[in-house]
């Protein structure tokens, strides 16, 4: 008795197929696969019915809540530092109109520069200014860090929390030192 079925065609090489699949009561998988044009077929069967019947937590729907709390989950440190890496990335993307029209207004003119100057002495523009070199020291260590691991360095558990440790320690270390040359 078939419960389901599904048909479908790909082409590959140049090659067209027809593949069946079937499914039954008892979770049995027939799967056919046939190169059209030829009528020769290749038959696969996947009787999972053992598998299933064996564990019966397998086939138990377990309660799961109806929505994900993110704020409840306690990530790793390398997944915090990659998420920060967007967030980073995603701030100086919209921070830069901000930054060109203030390199812009201190090179426009001597009495520009002086406005700019002094609007830099308020302790509110330079927490924004610290956050700011905070974040594309983060973004720039945190990118060279993906980098490595895009080249398969670093990526075992140990020395993926070194790195982000290391990413974390050396943009905090270097944003204090420009955050004291700044204040």
């Amino acid at each position: 008795m078939r419960v389901n079925q599904s048909c479908f065609n790909y082409t590959v090489n140049n090659h067209v197929f027809h593949s069946r699949c079937f499914f039954d009561a008892a979770f049995t998988v027939r799967i056919n696969l046939c190169f059209v044009g030829n009528n020769k077929c290749l038959r696969v069967l996947f009787d999972g019915s053992d598998a299933l019947n064996q564990d019966p937590s397998r086939t138990a729907m377990p309660n799961r809540p109806k929505y994900l709390n993110l704020f409840q989950i306690r990530m790793p440190l390398p997944a915090l530092i990659s998420i920060m890496h967007r967030v980073s990335g995603a701030v100086l993307f919209f921070a830069l109109p901000l930054l060109l029209w203030w390199w812009q207004q201190s090179l426009s003119s001597a009495t520009s520069f002086n406005a700019l100057h002094s609007t830099f002495s308020n302790a509110g523009v330079k927490l924004v200014i610290i956050g700011l070199i905070w974040g594309y020291l983060h973004h720039v260590l945190a990118g060279i860090r993906h980098l490595f691991l895009d080249l398969d360095i670093g990526t075992d558990l140990g020395a993926a929390r070194l790195s982000s440790i290391l990413v974390l320690g050396i943009s905090i270390v270097l944003t204090v030192i420009a955050g004291a040359r700044l204040w």
